[in-house]
């Protein structure tokens, strides 16, 4: 079973567990019925419609000193402000060293538009189902 996330973050300095709560409440704030999951193997808390990865838009990483809020096709979402980093396929991250940056208008449009594009993706592959059906 899987620990709550209050148990998982509990091994994470003060600092770092505060600034995973706060992300967590703002995705909350954002998509009130989010899926929430901690994934231990990973050291992540991932956010979607599901629980597996291709229903996940987001998901939080606590580190020493920070945490990390990836998005799992951040390539593709407008960056304006140029808070993402990565260079991996599709995975993208904003590293979040303090409380006012989680307040950034950008993190908000970054998840606002994280959701959109997985909504986009699920649609996409649902009509592509649905034609195989016919």
């Amino acid at each position: 079973m899987s620990p709550t996330v209050e148990q998982f973050l509990s091994t994470y300095p003060q600092d770092v567990q505060e600034l995973a709560l706060k992300t967590r409440e703002l995705v909350k704030a954002i998509v009130p019925d989010v899926r929430e999951q901690v994934y231990e193997a990973y050291k992540t808390i991932g956010y979607g419609s599901g629980t597996k990865v291709d229903a996940m838009f987001c998901y939080i990483a606590p580190l020493k000193d920070r945490i990390n809020l990836g998005f799992y096709r951040g390539v593709v979402l407008k960056d304006a402000d140029g808070l993402l980093e990565g260079t991996g396929k599709l995975l993208r991250h904003v590293k979040v060293r303090s409380m006012a940056e989680v307040e950034k208008p950008a993190l908000r449009q970054l998840i606002v538009e994280a959701v959109a594009e997985l909504e986009r993706v699920s649609s996409v592959s649902n009509h592509a189902q649905d034609e195989k059906a016919d």
